[in-house]
């Protein structure tokens, strides 16, 4: 019969120990610097140790009662199934966050994949995408024909039946923005909202001196901002609250009707918040 495994639980700290001497021995008895603190002192409950036999275990709960922190032993089911963190290799209990570094596993998973495929449709655009853009091209003049433009989600839908979209992940840990800089006879910038009521900065500015059209709809065509009066040597800056989440697009054109080509426009999005806004999508790259 094989000799039973023992892991280790931590409960918080022990009460009347100061937060900040706790984490002082904590971090002796934790050699590797890599490994958070916080979820040891702040959790409930937290297996920190597994497999261990009975005085191993022990030595870990004697460890953690001089460190300052609640500890007890718990012997193992060898029934429950366990995993491994794909991002930092912890092994634990299978569960739907790793404890040492915090992720979601399907949700972190599900990200690699699509930053995989967003990588492979970004090789095809730089092989190949560029020879439909005179077929497009002929689309948006007709649908910019109609009075009123075009519902944001015709355009996304375009253009990224082309292939000639690039998708922009949002990253940093300052306040998050994207400047996306494009070149075109029209400019479309499509944002996805993750919360609604929330307030997002929008800025654009372009170089030559001639009047400008904006407007900002959503996946209905709804229009949410407009300023059919714009002088483009300036920058035009305006505060947007999203009613509710979903795809919303800003859009800027020269002229009442037509295509007339201008030099570089600079659309910024703001947010103070970057899980906020999930991605800027650059859907015109002329």
């Amino acid at each position: 019969m094989s000799e039973p495994k023992y892991e280790v639980v931590t409960r918080g700290i022990i009460d009347g120990e100061k937060v900040e001497e706790v984490r002082a021995r904590l971090r002796k008895l934790i050699k590797n610097k890599q490994v958070s603190l916080d979820p040891i002192i702040d959790q409930a409950e937290l297996v920190v140790k597994r497999d261990l036999d009975l005085q191993t275990a022990k030595k870990y709960r004697e460890g953690f009662h001089r460190a300052g922190v609640i500890c007890e032993l718990r012997r193992q089911d060898e029934t429950l199934e366990a995993m491994v963190c794909p991002n930092c290799g912890f092994r634990q209990p299978k569960a739907e966050a790793c404890i040492r570094c915090g992720i979601i596993v399907d949700k972190y998973q599900e990200d690699r994949r699509q930053l995989e495929v967003n990588e492979s449709e970004e090789k095809e655009v730089r092989h190949g995408g560029t020879e439909a853009v005179g077929g497009l091209i002929s689309k948006l003049q007709k649908i910019w024909s109609l009075k009123g433009g075009p519902p944001a989600i015709i355009l996304i839908l375009a253009l990224a039946a082309y292939g000639i979209f690039e998708t922009i992940w949002l990253r940093g840990d300052l306040v998050a923005h994207e400047r996306i800089t494009i070149t075109g006879p029209n400019n479309f910038v499509a944002f996805k909202v993750e919360k609604a009521s929330h307030k997002y900065f929008i800025s654009i500015r372009t170089r030559k001196k001639r009047k400008l059209s904006i407007k900002l709809v959503d996946s209905q065509g709804r229009v949410h901002y407009e300023d059919n009066e714009y002088a483009s040597h300036k920058t035009r800056s305006f505060t947007f609250e999203p009613p509710v989440p979903g795809t919303y697009c800003v859009y800027v054109k020269s002229g009442p009707l037509s295509f007339t080509t201008f030099s570089k426009a600079s659309i910024s999005i703001y947010v103070n918040d970057r899980r906020l806004l999930t991605r800027v999508l650059d859907t015109l790259k002329l």
